[in-house]
């Protein structure tokens, strides 16, 4: 009449699963799956969302110092589904699910140590990571955006008990990145772009030396076939991996050389005219020219200008949206745009390190000649 309660011994002990719930008469329940779902008189439906730890509860899990329970299947479904108006305020809606893996985890006492959770292939290839040292800054307004509508940034907790993350089901977004989709939920609005989609399959849940597998399914709506799925997760892995392994070093690394020849010029006016030439190649590469403004390919009625960091940055970006932004197979135009990206990249990779291997060189061997330090040292490929 006033709570719904729980046992895990046939009735013989009995706990509340109150939480939230006002104290009201509850005329109906029903278990889906392993969501509980309960109609009260005149309080409306309330809805537990995943029970996976509860049904894993035991005495042995409450005497010990960390338990990891074993998540239940997770469903890749899109976040923003509605047209470009946000939900108007009088209309009556409820909060959405998780929209991601939940991960349930105990802690008998306040952790002392950092709480780090650690997603990976079967092949122990890394997903993602979450910490608990990381950073959780105050959502900020952003650009034109009200902070109000951004969901705040969520880290593992370590008080102790039962304590939930979700993960959302993507790789790293990229860094820096931040905007909103044409729809919006106010407070609950992830930043755009993400990551790219995790392909359906089994991942590793790891946390305190303990790991649970976690089963990803596809959108039981999305009718495209695994072919089709594989094929868009492989083109968008290969674009995310050639911007996160190689790009964004290649990038910073070009960055460190040009300061170091700024640094190295005024100490070796001598050696001016050969840093300026090797600055100028540096800036095509980077994509920014010496007075800031930045190079790529086309333009004005000129021959095109060579592919830089910058230009190719933005033509993997575009391209990975293209992929990312429905459920189906790559269509043969994006499949060409896909692999001319990667060429480009890797034409532009193999300038970088023939740089590297001649221009820098020399330009070392006349600096430790000049008894100078030598450019782009403590860099190494990742």
């Amino acid at each position: 009449e006033t709570q719904v309660w729980f046992s895990l011994d046939d009735g013989d002990h009995w706990h509340s699963l109150r939480l939230n719930m006002p104290a009201t008469s509850v005329r109906d329940l029903i278990i889906k799956d392993n969501d509980v779902a309960v109609g009260t008189h005149g309080r409306g439906f309330w809805i537990l969302d995943d029970i996976s730890a509860l049904r894993q509860w035991s005495d042995s899990v409450a005497n010990g110092n960390v338990t990891l329970f074993k998540p239940a299947d997770a469903t890749r479904v899109r976040y923003s589904m509605y047209t470009d108006t946000p939900v108007p305020p009088d209309e009556p809606y409820a909060e959405n699910p998780p929209d991601g893996a939940v991960i349930d985890y105990y802690l008998k006492h306040d952790a002392t140590n950092s709480v780090i959770i650690w997603i990976s292939t079967m092949g122990n290839r890394p997903v993602r990571s979450y910490a608990s040292f990381s950073p959780a800054e105050p959502v900020k307004d952003v650009g034109n955006w009200p902070a109000y509508w951004f969901r705040p940034p969520q880290v593992p907790s370590t008080k102790a008990g039962l304590n939930r993350f979700v993960w959302d089901l993507h790789f790293m977004p990229p860094d820096g990145a931040c905007s909103l989709p044409i729809s919006a939920t106010p407070h609950n609005t992830k930043c755009e772009p993400e990551g790219i989609w995790v392909p359906p399959g089994q991942y590793k849940v790891t946390l305190a030396g303990q790991t649970q597998i976690v089963t990803v399914r596809m959108d039981p709506r999305v009718k495209t076939d695994s072919a089709g799925l594989q094929q868009q997760s492989t083109l968008s892995r290969s674009l995310y991996e050639a911007t996160f392994n190689r790009l964004l070093f290649d990038t910073s690394a070009v960055r460190v050389l040009r300061r170091d020849l700024a640094d190295r010029k005024s100490k070796a006016a001598s050696l001016s005219a050969q840093i300026d030439a090797l600055d100028k190649k540096a800036a095509d590469l980077d994509g920014l020219g010496a007075a800031g403004g930045r190079g790529g390919r086309g333009g004005g009625g000129g021959a095109p200008a060579q592919d830089s960091f910058t230009s190719v940055t933005g033509e993997i970006a575009n391209v990975t949206s293209l992929l990312q932004g429905s459920d189906e197979a790559p269509t043969s135009v994006v499949v060409a745009a896909a692999q001319e990206a990667l060429r480009r990249f890797d034409a532009l990779e193999a300038r970088w390190k023939t740089l590297v291997g001649t221009d820098v060189a020399a330009l070392n061997v006349a600096l430790k000649a000049a008894g100078l330090q030598p450019v782009l040292q403590g860099t190494s490929s990742p």
